[in-house]
């Protein structure tokens, strides 16, 4: 079995040194693995071997989860004995000298029990890329059909949406594909499908799909080339000039508004079945971002400048206009962009690869560590602005695949896949991953801290000497846990789980990995003077708890410490609480004056909430002063924080995103008066 991740070495008191030595020590040491925090793992492939790339073998490749924590996979399969967790599937790929494959889409509880599948496609290869939900749990799919002549013999087989509708084939000589659009309920309900271009359309006479995204109430932005000519949708139905679009869908499927953006390239060479393409739609700040590998076959324009270079990123209004754009230099490798998500306040999370030399938006990733392809991740504001960044040392090509924004834990998290030993570049980054040579890839997760990149922990899965697994989709549910989805050549452990591989070249694994952080939380008092003050560390039980004062002075730890400040005044005062399973920090301005009178104390200029029962908006009047605000759940969960603005008496909240329930709003203010309410939030109105 492979060597473990170093937990060790999350200690505040570790070390880089402790890297080298407990590299040296794993060498020498076959360890059981310390990081069995894996509480279930699934499997699902079929026993074929499928034709072309491996990018084409079985695999997961984007999941997502709902409200109620079920979490639902979007996967390339075969179609020979195709099963899922044992459960039986119909597929209807090809399968023999030209395998080619379907797509998957299935669903599983929290605890790991099936739910329901669904095979999409038809005899030839067919594709999705991403799988979106709405706050209702419904759930959308974008992709692309292969639709084979119906005048053949022997005929070929209709095309399938699941077992709740069928696809006729088309009666004529030649083949073509179909985009489409589908909505499914979160019970696996079929609802509809569209289809935006004709089907007597011959293939190069269509556009094509890239990606969706799907906002709260349900409505679909689906990013697409599309040709110039009639469609399909009623209304507004001519589209006058071939380029990149946004269609925007209802909740029944209807087209309700067309963006033309400021983007043109051919349509063909910009996607593939690799993912060259990313999306992303803020719906609260009406903006799209684009972004990906530009294989250069064909030029890429976006607001008037041609995209000489691989690695490339772009904002856009909600009229399609270029807001900014990036573009990276680039040595002769392979850069891209692989996934990306967004967090609360807009922030964008992009995640891929690059190699030693490469410069995008203002960072050069330089370092004698970097010896083939490395994974990174990058923060960005609104402005298109650099706010942190990451990348890791590598001994083979180590891809980063998919990233998302664990608003529970407040924590950004990717997936990817390694060889050899692996670590991040970063003085407080001290987790490495590690294999003995000729061993394969590793799947595996990295969690990072939002405001700075630190690296809070990493976590791998484990197989056999001489055999692999890689991680290629990555989810948080509401409880903060992780879902990690791959492929895997023979066999994989996870926690109490071990799968054996169905058949074919792979098969495909979900895992949950459930690891909490502690929860920080500290109380302060004086004790002998306003300088000499008290902290008593309040959270959740914790390996260590290390304090920084905000003065200057060194750190300290324990969970009960007395400091004595320099002077009166006001101190950005932080808790880091550390486990195995990573850090956790809450910092808090302490001014020195006013904390033995002022603490905690309820405010006493009442202010005005409501609605209440609210669905879209939490309306906060009669501010006095500036207040740090959260929305916390029942489980104890800050789901939304913010701080109100100094210049304004009033406030508003975007809780759209809230699952329907019942949450604490607790306030604080500059002076410590603190305001606490019962909130419930409804669903939102169609």
């Amino acid at each position: 079995m492979k060597a473990p991740l170093l937990s060790a070495l999350c200690s505040p008191l570790a070390t880089l040194r402790a890297r080298s030595a407990s590299l040296m020590l794993l060498t020498l040491l076959s360890l059981p693995s310390l990081a069995q925090h894996f509480e279930w793992g699934r499997r699902g492939g079929s026993t074929n071997t499928i034709s072309g790339s491996s990018r084409n073998w079985t695999n997961i490749i984007d999941m997502t989860t709902d409200a109620n924590d079920n979490v639902y996979i979007l996967a390339r399969v075969g179609a020979s004995n195709l099963q899922v967790d044992g459960n039986p599937l119909v597929a209807y790929a090809s399968v023999g000298l030209n395998s080619n494959i379907n797509i998957l889409i299935s669903s599983f509880s929290a605890s790991g029990d099936f739910r329901w599948a669904k095979v999409i496609g038809g005899l030839g290869s067919d594709y999705g890329n991403k799988i979106k939900l709405d706050s209702s749990g419904n759930v959308y799919l974008a992709g692309w059909l292969s639709r084979w002549p119906g005048i053949r013999n022997p005929p070929a087989p209709h095309i399938h949406i699941g077992n709740d509708t069928v696809i006729q084939n088309l009666n004529v000589i030649y083949y073509t594909i179909s985009s489409f659009l589908l909505k499914y309920d979160s019970a696996g309900s079929f609802q509809w499908i569209r289809f935006p271009e004709f089907d007597s359309l011959q293939a190069l006479e269509k556009g094509r799909t890239y990606r969706i995204d799907v906002t709260p109430d349900g409505y679909v932005h689906w990013f697409c080339h599309l040709k110039e000519g009639l469609h399909t949708w009623t209304n507004n139905n001519f589209i006058n000039q071939t380029g990149e679009y946004i269609l925007i869908y209802d909740t029944q499927g209807e087209v309700t508004k067309i963006v033309k953006l400021d983007m043109e390239t051919d349509g063909i060479t910009f996607t593939s079945t690799w993912n060259y393409e990313n999306f992303a739609y803020d719906h609260i700040r009406k903006r799209y971002y684009i972004g990906g590998y530009h294989a250069r076959q064909a030029p890429l324009i976006i607001g008037g400048d041609t995209i000489k270079h691989q690695m490339y990123l772009a904002a856009f209004d909600s009229t399609g206009q270029t807001l900014w754009k990036k573009q990276g230099i680039s040595p002769p490798h392979n850069n891209s962009i692989n996934d990306m998500t967004l967090d609360n306040e807009g922030n964008l999370y992009i995640t891929g690869m690059v190699s030693n030399g490469t410069e995008f938006n203002g960072v050069i990733f330089n370092n004698p560590d970097m010896r083939f392809v490395s994974p990174f991740v990058m923060k960005i504001d609104l402005n298109g602005n650099t706010l942190w960044h990451k990348y890791a040392r590598d001994a083979a090509i180590n891809p980063a695949t998919s990233v998302t924004y664990n608003s529970t834990n407040d924590e950004v998290a990717i997936s990817g896949f390694y060889a050899r030993g692996f670590y991040w570049f970063g003085s407080n980054d001290l987790d490495t991953l590690y294999s003995l040579p000729n061993e394969g890839y590793e799947a595996y997760i990295a969690r990072f801290s939002p405001q700075n990149g630190d690296l809070l922990a990493m976590h791998q899965t484990s197989t056999p000497f001489g055999t692999e697994s890689q991680g290629h989709a990555i989810a948080a549910d509401s409880k903060g846990d992780y879902y990690l989805g791959g492929s895997y050549s023979a066999v994989i452990y996870l926690g109490p789980d071990t799968l054996a591989k169905i058949g074919g070249q792979r098969s495909f694994f979900l895992a949950k990995y459930s690891c909490p952080v502690p929860i920080p939380e500290f109380s302060a008092s004086v004790t002998t003077s306003q300088d000499t003050v008290t902290f008593i560390y309040a959270g959740e039980p914790a390996d260590s708890v290390v304090w920084d004062f905000g003065d200057g002075s060194t750190s300290a730890l324990g969970d009960t410490v007395i400091h004595v400040f320099p002077q009166r005044a006001t101190y950005h005062v932080c808790v880091t609480a550390h486990s195995e399973c990573g850090r956790r920090s809450l910092c808090d301005s302490i001014n020195t004056e006013v904390l033995n009178t002022n603490l905690h104390h309820q405010a006493s200029n009442p202010i005005k909430i409501y609605p209440n029962p609210a669905s879209d908006f939490l309306n906060l009047e009669k501010l006095d002063q500036v207040y740090q605000y959260q929305i916390i759940n029942n489980a104890g969960q800050t789901l939304i924080k913010g701080q109100t603005n100094k210049q304004h008496t009033n406030h508003r909240i975007d809780i759209q995103h809230l699952p329907a329930g019942m949450y604490t709003i607790y306030l604080k203010g500059e002076n410590y008066q603190v305001v606490t309410q019962k909130i419930i939030r409804t669903q939102s109105r169609l």
